[in-house]
């Protein structure tokens, strides 16, 4: 009996032993790549992300094989770029360096705009326009009340109100269903007790039947305006407003305190004949970080929104200022510890990453010559993209529904503001929140079916509702512009580089071809097999 009791309790341990193993969770290394790990969790992080952006019915085998072989020769490349020690190079350093200055300044500007400020209510009210109230009305006006009280049974049961008032009313509105317009509180046109009673109508009803100057009247509301969630939705959007400005006057606060505590030499002068300046030229100094002009060139490319100021000097010199502004929010944001953050660290690393596969290619790749004829092939090969054309400024509001399109073109009609309206009721996500701004746009950049309409109409038209899987657009041109022709001489530096890269591309296919030949790779298929 003790002998099975023995046994018993061996078993027993062994299975608990054998269950706590199944249950630790997968961690340690996955791939081994000349001895430089990627740990399960980094693997899973990646394939994760992957699969969000994937259909549900994809081959997750394939995507996980596709997967493996990316991050291997990811490692394999970051490898070769440390031992072409490319994490010393100048154009390494400030490739980080933007990066710090972009993020952490963001940060700190996502602090300031995210700020909550107590708005009271006089000063909404001080911003607030006062909307006369418009009530849209039809009638039916008869000489008998019999008559009126039937036609108000009728009515009442479901009959068409403007058929009733074309075969019975004796006004001269009756022509057009009973139509009399817009009526306001400030009419003068009507009776008191006509006013007040439409006055008290929501949007469909119909009124009981009134007797007014001898005769009997039967009123109907079509539209009320303001609706009535309007005046609520208004009161938000000017609280809105008066936050963005509080925010808006902080951050210029904090921006010229931290320029009057930070040593700052700038050289503008030098921009004037930028031409002549090589890219270690120092073109400004913030604290102790040196401005380069090379780094300032690194800087106005990665924002399209330079290109468009045709003064390369004057544009310089802005990029300089955003450049000097960015860095003192870096080092604000760093006082107050926003680069010790954990999601900081991580984005830091991807971008350490990110700089060393540049930096290789640039090294791959400095030295390519890039023959004239080239780049003469490649300019005629996509000349339309060279050539003048023109581009508006549009916004636009986007609904569902034709009918809410249309009521919204009325009101646009009788004055209410496009921006506003936008804001309020237009579903596009993209440009509902800035008034339905969509920026300059060429036709090649629109939905085919907004492209003719938004060039056909006049500065400062609205146009119809126009359909498109989206919904039902209103547009108005704000302001139209016509980009200049790019010449040879003009687009080539642009083009060689493109070709250069596209060079480099195929050289590091071949680098990596051969560093994959050599490498030392071990992956564990047991752990693997058991991702799913």
């Amino acid at each position: 009996m003790r002998r099975k009791i023995i046994f018993f309790l061996i078993l027993l341990i062994t299975g608990c032993q054998a269950a706590s193993k199944e249950k630790q969770p997968k961690t340690g290394p996955l791939i081994s790549v000349n001895r430089d790990q990627i740990s399960y969790e980094e693997f899973m992080t990646s394939y994760r992300l992957t699969l969000s952006q994937m259909p549900d019915q994809a081959d997750r085998t394939r995507i996980k094989e596709a997967l493996t072989q990316q991050l291997i020769q990811d490692k394999l490349l970051l490898q070769e770029a440390k031992r072409r020690k490319v994490d010393e190079s100048d154009h390494y350093r400030e490739t980080l360096w933007l990066f710090r200055t972009r993020d952490l300044g963001n940060a700190l500007r996502d602090t300031i705009f995210n700020m909550k400020f107590n708005i009271r209510r006089d000063e909404i009210l001080n911003k607030l326009p006062k909307i006369e109230k418009q009530i849209t009305v039809r009638e039916i006006v008869v000489e008998s009340k019999a008559l009126a009280d039937s036609l108000l049974g009728e009515l009442q049961t479901g009959s068409d109100f403007r058929e009733l008032a074309r075969t019975f009313s004796i006004s001269p509105t009756s022509k057009e269903g009973g139509l009399v317009g817009e009526v306001r509180p400030s009419d003068r046109n009507f009776p008191k007790l006509y006013i007040n009673e439409t006055m008290m109508m929501e949007e469909g009803d119909i009124s009981e039947t009134i007797e007014i100057n001898g005769v009997f009247v039967i009123l109907r509301t079509d539209r009320v305006y303001p609706p009535p969630d309007l005046e609520r939705r208004r009161v938000r959007l000017i609280r809105d407003q008066l936050v963005k400005e509080r925010q808006a006057t902080f951050y210029r606060t904090l921006r010229d305190s931290l320029l009057a505590q930070t040593r700052v030499v700038n050289y503008p002068d030098k921009l004037d004949s930028a031409h002549s300046l090589s890219d270690t030229a120092i073109v400004a100094v913030v604290h102790e970080d040196r401005i380069t002009y090379g780094l300032l060139k690194r800087f106005k490319n990665s924002d399209k929104k330079w290109s468009f100021i045709k003064d390369s000097v004057k544009a310089n010199k802005e990029v300089l200022d955003s450049i000097l502004e960015s860095a003192l929010f870096r080092m604000e944001a760093e006082r107050r510890g926003y680069d010790k953050e954990q999601n900081f660290a991580k984005r830091l690393h991807i971008q350490q990453e990110y700089a060393l596969k540049r930096g290789l290619i640039q090294a791959v790749t400095g030295d390519t010559h890039i023959p004239n004829e080239e780049v003469r092939r490649f300019y005629d090969e996509h000349i339309d993209s060279y050539q003048a054309h023109k581009q508006r400024l549009l916004r636009q509001i986007v609904v569902q529904t034709r009918s809410r399109a249309d009521s919204l073109a009325d009101q646009i009609q009788q004055g209410d503001d496009f921006g506003i309206l936008a804001q309020l009721y237009s579903i596009d996500d993209k440009t509902s929140g800035m008034g339905g701004n969509m920026g300059y746009v060429g036709k090649k950049q629109l939905d085919p079916a907004l492209a003719d309409a938004a060039f056909s109409l006049e500065i400062n038209q609205v146009g119809g509702a126009i359909q498109t899987e989206q919904g039902f657009h209103l547009l108005q041109p704000l302001a139209e512009r016509e980009t200049p022709d790019v010449s040879f001489e003009q687009a080539s530096p642009k083009i060689r580089l493109t070709l250069k890269n596209m060079q480099g591309n195929e050289k590091m296919k071949a680098i990596s071809k051969e560093l994959r030949a050599i490498a030392a790779i071990e992956i564990n298929e047991k752990l693997m097999a058991k991702i799913d």
